[in-house]
């Protein structure tokens, strides 16, 4: 082979080179977008909401913990906490406190083999802890 051909074959093999790692950047970049918006969607579902709360007690495990992240119900009166999430099983404790416990639903990876429960512990009329419990 002549110094010609082979430089020829050198660059056809270097554009084919560049063309097919253009292809593979462009794959990656749609994968990426696609695992980006599959997140964002996801979590929309898992955001709290008094409808979604009503609506579905099966369901809540889903969104009890951005619940807590959010509107953390520490230090509201027991009113605020029942017009944000219902009212709940009451509880009175030996001591006197009050305790709202309110039923999770069933999610095998929060908790499996059993319904979760939120606990919302109450003294002189505020909420002083929030639990998550297996029931």
């Amino acid at each position: 082979m002549r110094q010609g051909e082979m430089q020829r074959d050198w660059d056809s093999e270097a554009k084919r080179a560049r063309a097919a790692n253009r292809i593979a950047f462009a794959v990656t970049l749609v994968l990426a977008f696609a695992v980006c918006l599959g997140f964002l969607l996801s979590g929309a579902s898992c955001r709290f909401s008094r409808e979604k709360w009503m609506r579905a007690p099966q369901k809540r495990t889903r969104i009890v913990s951005d619940l807590l992240r959010r509107c953390d119900p520490t230090g509201m009166t027991t009113e605020e906490v029942k017009q944000l999430l219902g009212s709940g099983r009451e509880r009175i404790l030996a001591d006197g406190s009050l305790v709202l416990r309110y039923p999770l639903g069933v999610d095998p990876i929060f908790v499996p083999n059993g319904d979760a429960v939120l606990d919302i512990l109450f003294h002189s009329g505020r909420a002083v802890r929030c639990t998550v419990l297996k029931e």
